[in-house]
């Protein structure tokens, strides 16, 4: 055979075998696995549900920088009582809560103390209605990756309750407040500042204190959410003055019902030694939403 012969034989050896060993070393590609249609129809519904559950403005004493979705309204009641305070043996209410998200970033909310008790030093019971509450919040910023929401909200108290039976001062009361709210992580973050404007009771002109309020919650399990809270005020408004710690456990039923307990306890010796609330949320519905 020629050397010409032998050249050629090499390099055909060397294109097949070359080009199988090319063949091998390329890597298939692959393609990522289509998400099941369960998995996406999970996290909608997952999405849905934090949108349009029902936010609790009564059981707890911080509020979120933020309403519901507009044009939905809820109602809430609730109990609340603080026991062994420095001015009575017992106090307690029963509550009722009218909240409506107007538009994003308005809305507007009236609480009445349906039932009012007191028993004080001397072992006297009092009972009636108790005072009401109007107000509206602006919902200023959203939240930012670096920044809280913001909103002011003011508060009226409509002087309702029995005076003669020591239910109420009879004088109107104001609240000013700056609220911000943070999510970080799993966990939400409220934080409210007060100025409060008091009527006296029996005379003329107002006394001037402050209040704050923190509170941290996240789910803890399923349906249920976990709240730790401290709080305190500088005058008698609408929680007893003092320093407090409280813990509050909701169960969210559905996207419309939600049930609450919670405990409350005394830091500063003016303070009530102990508290109880429980209560329960219901979003009546949108009303601007088109019935077909």
């Amino acid at each position: 055979m020629s050397k010409i012969s032998y050249s050629r034989l090499i390099l055909v050896w060397l294109a097949v075998f070359g080009a199988s060993g090319f063949a091998q070393q390329t890597p298939t590609p692959t393609t990522s696995p289509t998400p099941k249609k369960e998995s996406e129809a999970k996290k909608i519904e997952k999405d849905l549900k934090d949108v349009f559950r029902v936010n609790s403005r009564r059981s707890s004493v911080s509020n979120p920088a933020d309403f519901n979705t507009p044009g939905v309204f809820q109602i809430e009641y609730g109990y609340g009582g603080y026991y062994r305070g420095r001015d009575f043996l017992a106090q307690h209410a029963g509550t009722l809560v009218l909240s409506f998200a107007a538009t994003e970033r308005i809305g507007f909310e009236f609480d009445l103390d349906t039932v009012s008790s007191q028993l004080d030093r001397s072992r006297s019971r009092a009972t009636g209605i108790g005072d009401a509450r109007i107000g509206i919040q602006f919902d200023f910023t959203g939240e930012t990756k670096t920044a809280p929401s913001f909103a002011v909200s003011y508060f009226a108290k409509l002087p309702t309750a029995n005076v003669n039976k020591n239910l109420g001062t009879g004088r109107v009361d104001h609240a000013l407040t700056a609220l911000f709210s943070k999510k970080i992580g799993a966990t939400d973050v409220d934080f409210n500042a007060t100025y409060l404007i008091n009527g006296k009771q029996s005379e003329k002109g107002f006394v001037t204190g402050g209040a704050f309020a923190l509170g941290v919650a996240r789910d803890v399990y399923k349906q249920f959410n976990l709240q730790g809270e401290l709080y305190g005020e500088s005058k008698d408004a609408n929680e007893p003055q003092g320093l407090f710690a409280a813990s509050i456990l909701t169960y969210q039923l559905n996207p419309k019902t939600s049930f609450d307990v919670g405990l409350r306890f005394g830091l500063t010796p003016r303070s009530p030694r102990v508290g109880f609330s429980a209560g329960v949320t219901f979003g009546a519905g949108n009303i601007y939403k088109k019935r077909k």
